[in-house]
């Protein structure tokens, strides 16, 4: 299998856990959402590590390869990743925030 295969394989699992993702949604299993959710973009990223060339590791993150490898990527990829590191921003401020 090519790394062009494989990435179409992730793409395809990614899409597939998007459909899941509404039915889980419309039953308002909404842990099950987040779950899913995390798992369709860890799937979604590595099928574009490998779309450009890079194998991606066996971890869970690989954000920080999308960073080193940005050059491989259109902008709009990388506005992508820095969209969602500023959620993850925002929610760590609002969950780490200090109570009164």
């Amino acid at each position: 299998m090519t790394s062009t295969d494989r990435a179409r394989s992730y793409l395809a699992k990614a899409r597939a856990r998007l459909k899941a993702l509404a039915v889980l949604r419309d039953h308002d299993a909404h842990s099950d959402v987040v779950r899913e959710a995390q798992e369709l973009v860890e799937l979604a990223l590595k099928g574009m590590l490998r779309a450009v060339g890079v194998e991606p590791p066996k971890v869970h993150d690989v954000g920080s390869l999308l960073v080193e490898h940005a050059t491989l990527f259109a902008p709009d990829v990388r506005q992508a990743y820095d969209d969602a590191a500023w959620v993850v921003g925002l929610a760590t401020r609002i969950i780490d925030r200090p109570t009164a």
